[in-house]
């Protein structure tokens, strides 16, 4: 459990770190605005970790990108039933759209603009929960058949419903 004091020392790290990264490409001038990538890509977590102080970099990063996460989508969670299917599909279309064979191949960051208001540690999560719900799935390459086993048709049923 974080404390209030822990919570705002992380929200001013990583205020302050993304702010002068924007400030350190436009000359030292102000940003009037924070593109929303920059929220959750590009972040030094062992430097935010050395100001937080009580926190390894991972728990850091870890709760920011849950704070971030909801306050992205107002509090409403899309990985959580119902919308986690809806989530899943157009998770699983955009595998297909792309044909991907390797798992390496995969671009996160275009996966979590695609999907919406999504960091990308949250995508992979969930892709690898929905690889999980597959028999045999470490045998399976990303596309193709691992598409069409059980579990996840039964996402789509499910939406449909």
């Amino acid at each position: 459990m974080w404390s209030e004091e822990e919570m705002n020392c992380l929200l001013t790290a990583v205020k302050e770190f993304v702010l002068d990264s924007l400030r350190k490409e436009n000359n030292n001038e102000e940003p009037v605005t924070v593109p929303k990538l920059r929220l959750y890509v590009g972040i030094s977590w062992v430097s935010i970790q050395a100001k937080v102080r009580t926190r390894s970099w991972t728990h850091c990063k870890l709760k920011w990108f849950s704070l971030i996460y909801k306050r992205m989508n107002h509090y409403k969670v899309p990985t959580v039933k119902p919308l986690r299917y809806w989530f899943d599909i157009k998770l699983i279309n955009w595998f297909y759209d792309n044909k991907l064979e390797e798992f390496g191949d995969v671009d996160w960051t275009a996966l979590s603009l695609h999907l919406g208001n999504v960091p990308n540690i949250i995508s992979q999560r969930c892709f690898l929960e929905l690889k999980r719900k597959v028999p045999n799935y470490k045998e399976l390459r990303l596309c193709g058949k691992f598409l069409l086993h059980r579990p996840v048709l039964h996402c789509m049923e499910s939406w449909r419903k």
